[in-house]
């Protein structure tokens, strides 16, 4: 699960988890020797030993009494806090026959908790619950460098000429795509201009995609580097 909130009140995913100690020594990579705590596939590959599963208490961080309608909690095996190389790991059917799963409660466009589910709050605990099974909850991933106008497969100079139509609906299919893939933010560096009206389309909801930060049209000299998108200029 990938999140995109915008922090109000509350403190954010981070901030939340940052008082929680991880248990034990530091897992070492057999690969590099570099000092971690993630658990997942590839630390079990590599012959290092999983991270146990941690105690999590953490206060949430919105006191007030929730409607059912206000938001959903979360429930995961792992949460990741995208800062730290800590990975929080629940667990199912433990030992005493108890779930010990991490949950995240959002409230609105509020992260209100982040801890073990059975820790929760008794003012959230009336929240509709998704649970997730086996995913790991983190925050949205960030690409910093797209030209979601750009067709992947020609080159910058062999752009082929299409319809508006095709090429919204191309557009749409890569904006898409990058949502199933967690990206929840990307930066757009240059474009005729059809990354704009593609923001404003997501931002009202007309179509699924990331948060768009557009550069539009660039600024080249005549026959420069992506001139062919319309922003080349002479001195003249």
């Amino acid at each position: 699960l990938f999140f995109q909130r915008t922090m109000r009140r509350s403190m954010g995913l981070s901030n939340c988890l940052r008082s929680i100690s991880p248990p034990g020594p530091p897992v070492s990579d057999a690969a590099d020797g570099n000092s971690h705590q993630l658990d997942d596939d590839i630390t079990r590959q590599n012959g290092s030993r999983p991270m146990p599963t941690v105690n999590i208490v953490c206060a949430p961080c919105d006191e007030r009494a929730p409607e059912a309608s206000d938001g959903t909690i979360y429930l995961a095996m792992r949460i990741w806090d995208g800062q730290s190389d800590v990975c929080m790991s629940g667990e199912r059917a433990a030992d005493d026959g108890s779930d010990a799963l991490l949950c995240v409660a959002v409230l609105d466009d509020t992260i209100a908790y982040v801890g073990l589910h059975s820790c929760l709050p008794s003012a959230l605990m009336q929240l509709p619950t998704i649970d997730c099974g086996n995913a790991t909850i983190m925050p949205g991933l960030i690409d910093a460098h797209v030209h979601i106008e750009f067709d992947p497969r020609f080159a910058l100079h062999d752009q082929p000429v299409q319809s508006d139509e095709l090429h919204e609906r191309q557009m749409r299919a890569r904006a898409l795509a990058m949502v199933m893939h967690g990206i929840t933010t990307a930066r757009d560096l240059g474009g005729r201009g059809g990354a704009l009206r593609l923001r404003e389309k997501i931002r009202r909801g007309e179509c699924p995609g990331p948060r768009l930060l557009v550069a539009a049209q660039p600024i080249t000299r005549a026959g420069g580097h992506c001139h062919q998108w319309g922003g080349g200029v002479s001195d003249e």
